[in-house]
């Protein structure tokens, strides 16, 4: 009998691992791309390895809030699926904080952050 995917990857998807996943997935996508650079520069160093380590905790994360921000019935999803955005956010964190920055300082009134995430 042949292995079936549900044998191989006992993992259930449900509404919350979804978007951790799909935040996940466009982490990877951009390490990847960025491991590629490196690599093809001869830049890459012991220090890269735990940026990359934070950036694909940091897209589970940005995955995971899209998920919560962003109402099934919104406007913008008419064009993108919900996952779509979770590997969006997860694939560009530093987007998604500095809009959570801007959010914040507009209530706060101070000054957004400038530290980068990753």
């Amino acid at each position: 009998q042949f292995p079936t995917y549900k044998n191989l990857y006992p993992v259930q998807t449900t509404p919350t691992t979804s978007p951790l996943l799909y935040g996940l997935l466009g982490a990877w996508t951009y390490i990847l791309r960025s491991l590629s650079s490196e690599i093809r520069n001869l830049t890459y160093t012991g220090k890269s390895r735990i940026r990359y380590h934070v950036r694909a905790v940091l897209g589970m994360l940005c995955g995971l809030a899209i998920a919560w921000f962003v109402q099934p019935g919104a406007a913008i999803l008419k064009s993108l699926s919900s996952f779509a955005l979770a590997f969006l956010a997860g694939y560009s964190v530093e987007i998604l904080f500095a809009v959570m920055d801007r959010f914040v300082g507009a209530f706060s009134g101070r000054e957004p952050a400038q530290n980068k995430t990753t």
